[in-house]
């Protein structure tokens, strides 16, 4: 099975119900503009254009660069917890 890392996704598919827009409905509003900002610094690829059905949704795939890039965050240290910065 694919970690959420490794799968797909489509932005909305009202038939399945499985999209970015049902995983996570507070990014909804923004993902018109984050999705190509995302595309066009290499952290994820999309199958646009590459399909020769109309009818095939747009998928998206987070890169091996955007893998590294999730990896490196995940290790940073939490700062939430409201200590002063000497």
């Amino acid at each position: 099975m694919a970690t959420d890392v490794e799968r797909k996704w489509v932005k909305d598919n009202p038939k399945s119900g499985a999209s970015l827009i049902s995983e996570l409905p507070e990014v909804g509003v923004v993902l018109d503009a984050a999705l190509p900002r995302l595309e066009s610094q290499g952290l994820i690829t999309s199958n646009a254009g590459l399909t020769p059905f109309l009818s095939s949704p747009h998928t998206w795939k987070v890169t091996e660069y955007g893998q590294m890039c999730l990896k490196e965050l995940a290790e940073v240290p939490n700062t939430d917890d409201h200590q002063e910065l000497a």
